[in-house]
């Protein structure tokens, strides 16, 4: 009689750990999900500056 409760008590802690371990991996195999930040949309003007160093020099001079 007590081997029986013995086996019975020992196959449940086997299927625990099974089971357990299981989950456990398979939520340790699962990618974290993505979070993209967003911005929301302004209304502005754009400006555009170019700035130029230098001479220049024309390529045929008119006399």
């Amino acid at each position: 009689m007590i081997k029986k409760i013995f086996y019975i008590l020992f196959g449940i802690l086997i299927m625990t750990l099974f089971v357990g371990t299981t989950g456990y991996l398979y939520s340790k195999s699962q990618a974290p999900p993505v979070i993209f930040e967003t911005e929301s949309p302004v209304i502005a003007d754009i400006q555009n500056f170019t700035i130029a160093s230098g001479m220049i020099i024309p390529r045929k001079f008119v006399l």
